[in-house]
């Protein structure tokens, strides 16, 4: 966020588990829609439905959610950085149907899922 700021852009740090998920800059509307490209791998099994659940609240009916996640079992934890800015972070993968359960659980319509190896 730092990094973005510095370079001129609008950055704000926010946790999907717990933070204000409104839009600060129209309060009471919901989101057209959600695209989590590669950020959703970060957020752990047992809170992935409570995420899903607070961004469908946030986005307006049949809003579409957009996101990749890691194909796989269980969770890693991940760190990377320097001694100076360690970072530490979960990576949790998924199988399709265990995915699919989640985010129809959480209020999603699954239209479409893919497979990329490597970069898409």
């Amino acid at each position: 966020v730092e990094l973005l700021r510095e370079s001129g852009f609008e950055a704000d740090l926010l946790d999907p588990l717990t933070g204000d998920l409104a839009d600060p800059r129209r309060p009471g509307t919901p989101y057209d829609g959600i695209w989590a490209c590669a950020c959703l791998i970060h957020v752990a099994r047992e809170d992935f439905g409570v995420v899903l659940g607070r961004l469908a609240a946030a986005t307006r009916t049949g809003g579409p959610l957009h996101a990749s996640v890691r194909e796989g079992d269980g969770e890693d934890i991940s760190t990377h950085g320097s001694a100076a800015a360690a970072r530490r972070y979960v990576e949790t993968y998924w199988r399709e149907s265990a995915l699919r359960s989640a985010v129809t659980d959480a209020g999603w319509i699954v239209s479409e899922v893919r497979r990329c190896i490597g970069k898409p």
